[in-house]
Order: structure tokens, then sequence, then C-alpha cells
């Protein structure tokens, strides 16, 4: 009898699984930076175990934020949680950052100059300390091209950056917090595929 109603939880945990997964509902939201405008899809149903961030809906280009710090403003950080139903607790939570970012003043690059992108973005890496991949790579996503690179172990993240001029560019980055103690879970491919979704969905027009 205990082998059957345990067969039985679980059947119905993976059943409510797919169910809330299939019926997430998207939501368009837009950002509007100087003469570019930003839009993208987001999922609904955000975590409630983080702080809901207010999003900003226009970036000017003189902001002094972009010449202080890390040289960027985030006008999205979102986070959602992936488990298996609602008798199961978190398995891992994606977050999702969307930053305008400045080229720093003393870095002679041209941002549009994809090559060169991809030699600043791993030199800011290496300098904050993390394990830095062999290189970038460049994808095209809606035609559009992106630099692109992944981070792995410890710090589970992608990045894709787009330029949006010679000193400005979009950075998009996912998080993947795993909150499974290095067990198996498909979590962090369901997240994947939403970080997916949300970058395709990404529309970069000028006004």
């Amino acid at each position: 009898m205990y082998r059957i109603l345990c067969l039985f939880s679980l059947a119905i945990s993976s059943f409510i699984g797919v169910a809330m997964a299939s019926t997430i509902e998207w939501r368009e939201t837009r950002v509007e930076f100087d003469r570019y405008s930003l839009q993208i899809d987001l999922p609904n149903r955000e975590s409630k175990d983080f702080p809901r961030k207010e999003e900003l809906g226009s970036i000017k280009i003189g902001d002094k934020r972009f010449d202080e710090g890390a040289n960027s403003i985030t006008a999205i950080d979102k986070y959602w949680d992936f488990n298996g139903g609602i008798f199961k607790a978190v398995d891992g939570t994606l977050n999702i950052k969307i930053r305008f970012r400045k080229v720093p003043t003393n870095k002679k690059i041209d941002a549009t100059n994809h090559h060169e992108l991809g030699h600043l973005l791993l030199e800011m890496l290496a300098a904050s300390g993390v394990t830095i991949p062999d290189n970038t790579t460049n994808e095209f996503i809606n035609d559009n091209k992106w630099v692109s690179y992944r981070l792995s172990g410890k710090q589970d993240f992608l990045v894709y950056v787009y330029p949006l001029n010679n000193q400005y560019y979009l950075q998009v980055q996912a998080n993947f917090i795993s909150n499974t103690k290095g067990e198996s879970s498909s979590w962090r491919h369901e997240a994947e595929d939403m970080f997916n979704a949300v970058l395709n969905s990404v529309k970069i027009g000028r006004n």
C-alpha cells in the first residue's frame, strides 16, 4: 500500500508540474533607451522567494550611473522557480537580468566591432576574479548578431550582448541557481528553454 501511495503521489506531482509548465502566461514589456527601443516577452508567475524589483521603462543615455562602478544600469531583474509540482520543494531558480552598459572610458574600443567587444567582456570577467571561458562566440538571433559566453560550475550563467552603438551595448544574462545539491534534475533544461524563449522574443528598434 505504501508503495502504491508513493507512486500515486509521484504521478500526481509530475502531472501538476507539466500542467504548470504548459500554462505559463507571457507578457510584453518595453524599455526606451535614448533612440533605441527594447521590446521583450517575460513569463508571469515570478518567484515569491525573491524581492520583486521595479522595471525601468525609460533610461537616459546621459545618466551618470553609466560613468560609475560597473558602467551599467539594470532595467529588468526577475526570478522564476522550477520544481516538479506542489509536493516538491524548489529545485532551482532562473534569474534574468537585462542591463544597458557603457564601454569604460579607459577602454578605447568600438563596441560595434564584435571581436573587440568579446575581448572586452573577457577582460572584465578576468578582472572580477572568475575563471573565464576560452573565448566568446557570435550568434545570430532574429537576424541580429550577438556576442555570447557561458560560465559553469559554482557560477552558472549565460550572457548575451548586443552592441547598440560604438559606446553602449545591451546585456541579457541568465543566472541558474540550483537547489538540488548535486542531484539530477530536469529544472536546468527547463530554465534554459525559458531563457531561450525570452532571448528570442527580444526586438530592438530605433525611435
